[in-house]
C-alpha cells in the first residue's frame, strides 16, 4: 500500500491518503481492509477526492458519448 507522507503527521490522527489500484470493469470499493505490523486486521471506509466519469453508452472511462453521433470518444 502507498500512502502519501505529509498526511501521516501527528496532526491528521486517524486519517492517511493511499493509493487505490482498482479494475476499471469492477466498482470502486468503499472500504477496504488494512493490516498492521502486528497481523490485526481493520475495515477502513474509503471517501474518493475524484472519480472519473464513465461513458454512459458504452461504459468505458475517461470520454464521454459524443451527442447525436453512434460511436464513442
Amino acid at each position: 500500500m502507498l500512502t502519501h507522507k505529509p498526511r501521516l503527521d501527528p496532526f491528521n490522527i486517524g486519517e492517511a491518503k493511499i493509493l487505490v489500484e482498482i479494475e476499471l470493469d469492477k466498482n470502486f470499493p468503499k472500504k477496504i481492509a488494512l493490516d498492521d505490523k502486528l497481523g490485526n486486521i481493520f475495515l477502513v471506509d474509503v471517501v474518493y477526492s475524484w472519480i472519473p466519469s464513465t461513458c454512459e453508452r458504452c461504459g468505458s472511462l475517461g470520454h464521454k458519448a459524443k451527442r447525436g453521433g453512434d460511436s464513442c470518444g
